[in-house]
């Protein structure tokens, strides 16, 4: 799949090479139905189409996910998946890469590319890692919210139901509401009991049964110091006796049912309580333990941290990470990009290239560290 992305104008565009797909699936994305896909239509370029998202007003989601609720996020992601599955798209023809989910207007905009044929649960899978190495770990409840998602993705499939329903799970009222009406003995018609204002004071049964027990066994302990131990003072105070414990065994099952009830309640008001997912073996910190480095020649010292996704370096004073000001280095010169399993450099058209190690970078290139750049007259070394 070719695709690039180009400016006319104010516009900024992802142009992606048209591909023979179904008819129907282009006439639904040029129609613009589905709110949560980007604006597209389709162009002729050097005797060949290709589809062009509008990017104008859009931002990409990994750069913006400090500023927005992930949860409402997510939930309206599941949204427009579910959108394009009524309409009877294919939901694997969706993008769902960290380069590609963008946000307009504090919603998921989404490219649907027929012909993509993707695996949509790993797409969110992959999706949902990359937000993970993106995020501030200042604020703890998007740390727990995205890695109890990743730990979930991890587990096996899911549909969307489930994956709604964890992202946003039902209301205790929605769920009373759903809850069936207790229908009284007294009253034919069935009466809604609201369970959060029903306030019982009974006494308990088993402790009423303490009362006519200690008598029993009084009365026959009193015949039998009276009258000896016959048969029948024998069987009084040994069923007595048996009750007794069969009660006080009841008593404790009741305690211990209603310390678990207590318990339970307060892990659903507070569900911090007992929760251990987020430092459990399970969890995968997707974060490199060092940050790498940039360090010029003839620097002394650690050098300079290469923050971010992408570290541009170039020699305008705004826009860049780095600003060079030797000859020979372009406006932009090259990018440093991260990624899950390492680092990559690209080029970004600079007028006299870029060189790793001697050997001019093309389009993009491993970069690892040790490795030497070439940046115009300027030399740089990466550090991991």
């Amino acid at each position: 799949m070719n695709e690039q992305w180009i400016r006319e104008g104010f516009d900024h565009y992802y142009v992606v090479s048209k591909t023979e797909g179904e008819v129907f699936e282009e006439q639904v994305l040029l129609s613009h139905m589905i709110h949560g896909i980007l604006p597209c239509e389709v162009r002729r370029i050097e005797e060949e189409e290709a589809y062009y998202f509008n990017l104008s007003s859009s931002n990409l989601y990994i750069d913006q996910i400090g500023k927005l609720d992930a949860k409402r996020f997510f939930k309206e992601l599941i949204c427009t998946i579910e959108e394009a599955q009524d309409y009877l798209l294919n939901p694997d023809h969706l993008i769902l890469t960290a380069r590609q989910v963008y946000v307009r207007e504090g919603r998921p905009a989404l490219c649907y590319v027929p012909g993509y044929g993707e695996d949509i649960a790993q797409q969110l899978k992959e999706f949902v890692q990359s937000c993970t190495e993106q995020l501030d770990y200042r604020n703890r409840d998007q740390i727990t919210f995205f890695y109890e998602l990743h730990n979930r993705l991890r587990k096996g499939p899911i549909t969307l139901e489930e994956l709604k329903e964890f992202v946003d799970p039902p209301k205790i009222s929605d769920v009373m509401e759903k809850e069936p009406s207790v229908k009284t003995e007294t009253m034919e018609c069935q009466v809604p009991v609201e369970l959060s204002r029903v306030k019982c004071r009974k006494i308990s049964c088993p402790v009423l049964l303490y009362i006519p027990l200690l008598s029993s066994m009084a009365y026959f302990s009193v015949r039998a110091w009276n009258e000896g131990m016959t048969f029948p003072n024998f069987r009084g105070i040994l069923t007595g006796a048996v009750l007794l414990a069969v009660n006080t065994g009841c008593l404790l099952a009741v305690a211990r049912k209603k310390k678990k009830n207590v318990q339970t309640w307060e892990e659903e008001k507070d569900p911090s309580v007992g929760r251990t997912e987020l430092f459990s073996d399970e969890t995968v910190l997707l974060v490199p333990d060092r940050m790498p480095m940039l360090r010029l020649s003839g620097q002394n010292g650690p050098g300079i941290p290469v923050e971010g996704r992408e570290f541009t370096v170039g020699r305008q004073k705004e826009g860049v990470d780095l600003c060079l000001s030797q000859p020979g280095v372009s406006r932009r010169h090259f990018q440093i990009l991260t990624d899950g399993d390492g680092y990559l450099i690209r080029d970004l058209g600079s007028k006299n290239g870029t060189f790793v190690n001697g050997e001019r970078v093309w389009k993009e290139s491993v970069l690892q560290g040790g490795d030497e750049i070439k940046a115009g007259t300027e030399q740089l070394e990466f550090m991991v």
